[in-house]
């Protein structure tokens, strides 16, 4: 029994000093540890980036969003709002088509050139369409129309004039944020001149 113990003394204090105890880490569990570890890296960094993006493009939006609608009523205060003398209101005619009175606003130096707030770098805004109002349009029902359409729908710029009597106008906005997205905003301004424009619509 003692010559048994004096053997197993022997075997543990080899393996102690051998390094071969059961005690640590072998390779294969360093490694699963190291790839778990890894994955969890990867899944985290995929949301925080996610998340990012998802923060950038709603800041992009409601952006886009401010800008537009500023602009927008912007064109409303300096077309509608103003004095009949200093109004940019143009009616239509077959001289003066949508098509012309949105180069007459849009163009830099121009007497009714209408004047954009300043957006912030990296955006843009202007006015992209002119639509005059046309009873003839939809059976008679009338509608905003951007080509002077005759009775039958064609354009024809000769009719700018005597079918635009509401003194009514379809403006429309658009605002480009950095990464190309576009938001489009439109509203109805009238002559200040018309005392009665919006009675023209029905």
């Amino acid at each position: 029994m003692t010559r048994v113990r004096h053997h197993l003394r022997f075997w543990r204090t080899r393996a102690h000093a051998s390094g071969l105890d059961d005690k640590g880490e072998t390779f294969i569990e360093v490694l699963v540890t190291v790839v778990i570890v890894g994955l969890a890296a990867v899944a985290i960094m995929g949301a925080l980036m996610t998340t990012i993006g998802a923060s950038t493009e709603h800041r992009y939006l409601t952006t886009n969003d401010t800008i537009v609608k500023s602009a927008l009523e912007s064109v409303k205060y300096q077309v509608e709002l103003t004095s009949i003398s200093s109004s940019d209101f143009l009616d239509c005619s077959a001289s003066q088509t949508p098509a012309t009175i949105l180069g007459d606003w849009t163009t830099p130096g121009n007497a009714h050139a209408i004047t954009l707030p300043t957006s912030p770098t990296g955006y843009t805004v202007s006015i992209t369409g002119v639509e005059c109002w046309n009873p003839t349009l939809n059976a008679g029902a009338g509608g905003f129309d951007p080509n002077c359409s005759d009775l039958n729908g064609v354009a024809n710029v000769s009719t700018c004039g005597p079918n635009d009597t509401s003194g009514m106008q379809r403006v429309t906005v658009t605002a480009v944020d950095p990464s190309g997205y576009r938001v489009n905003l439109s509203s109805v301004v009238r002559n200040p001149a018309y005392e009665n424009s919006y009675s023209a619509l029905y």
